[in-house]
């Protein structure tokens, strides 16, 4: 992946928006992270739902 990111204004706010598909805050150290799915393969088996080999990574 690469180690490029995009450096965004909100407001007065630096950001970056990593190609990790997150945002981070350098000002306050702080890495957003949206969306998230843990426990998702976990809840998907308990209810039945099929899921192929590749989405167990």
């Amino acid at each position: 992946m690469s180690n490029k990111f995009y450096r965004l204004f909100l407001g007065d706010t630096e950001t970056w928006l990593l190609p990790e598909l997150a945002l981070f805050l350098p000002e306050s150290h702080c890495l957003v992270i949206a969306d998230w799915h843990l426990g998702k393969t976990t809840h998907f088996i308990k209810n039945g739902i099929f899921l192929p080999k590749t989405s167990f990574v």
